[in-house]
């Protein structure tokens, strides 16, 4: 009778060491990612989001052509860490530099591998020119403004830089890949004071951020696509390296050059 019950023991403790196998052995912690672009795809990870805004200590990179998926198991990402995906083609036309709050799964920069849907797509929907102008192939740009100008589209725009005190010109926003800007003005007295501001990037064929404070409301826009300078009534541009601002506690239209 002893027997039979430590046989009985035995086998109910191989058959838990055998389920327990299983579940390791297949967690369901392997992330995939889809290339849905009909263009060759650029994949890099980050494992730090300090790495990933500073573009150092690449963990990985991987090529998917058009139509292609990767499959990571949990030996290349542990599961429970949050990495960082910046993906891109040659152009960085197609890429993953935005955060709309209605596009938080499309556009995602940080991932984690949990039990259960790991699997992400590189979508041909998000498009636009905000990663060429705003990042320039670099991990942060710096703009100067250099004009201002009062009116609108119907009306038409007139520069007032002129008008302005030297002070009232000192204006810089610096826009980094981590999804955070700081914006620099001079005070009265000469002193320079620095803001610094979540920005919501816009998926849209021009670029467009906007200054978002810690209560999550705009404070104002970078914006690209248009000039005051260009031929009436559009106002067309496809400057990458040129475009307009309408900045903190201010009225006026700033234009603004990447230095």
């Amino acid at each position: 009778m002893l027997t039979n019950r430590n046989g009985i023991l035995t086998l109910l403790l191989l058959c838990g060491l055998l389920v327990a196998a299983c579940h390791k052995k297949d967690d369901h912690t392997d992330v995939t990612f889809v290339n849905q672009v009909n263009k060759i795809i650029t994949l890099d990870i980050y494992s730090s989001a300090a790495d990933y805004n500073s573009a150092s200590n690449r963990l990985m990179r991987k090529v998917l052509q058009p139509n292609e998926k990767v499959i990571l198991t949990k030996d290349e990402l542990e599961p429970g860490h949050t990495y960082y995906a910046d993906w891109y083609d040659d152009d960085h036309y197609y890429n993953n530099w935005f955060n709309e709050l209605y596009l938080p799964q499309d556009a995602f920069t940080a991932f984690k591998p949990v039990p259960g849907a790991n699997t992400y797509y590189l979508k041909n929907s998000l498009k636009g020119k905000a990663a060429i102008t705003f990042l320039n192939n670099d991990t942060a740009t710096q703009w100067k403004a250099v004009d201002v100008f009062i009116g609108n589209h119907n009306l038409g725009y007139t520069s007032i830089w002129s008008q302005l005190q030297d002070f009232e010109k000192y204006k810089l926003v610096t826009v980094h890949r981590n999804f955070i800007a700081d914006y620099s003005y001079k005070s009265a007295t000469g002193s320079i004071i620095t803001q610094q501001y979540s920005i919501n990037v816009h998926s849209a064929e021009d670029p467009y951020i906007e200054l978002m404070n810690n209560i999550n409301t705009s404070e104002g826009y970078l914006q690209g696509g248009f000039l005051p300078t260009s031929t009436k009534p559009d106002y067309t541009s496809t400057s990458t390296d040129t475009v307009m601002a309408l900045l903190p506690e201010s009225d006026y239209s700033f234009m603004m050059v990447r230095q």
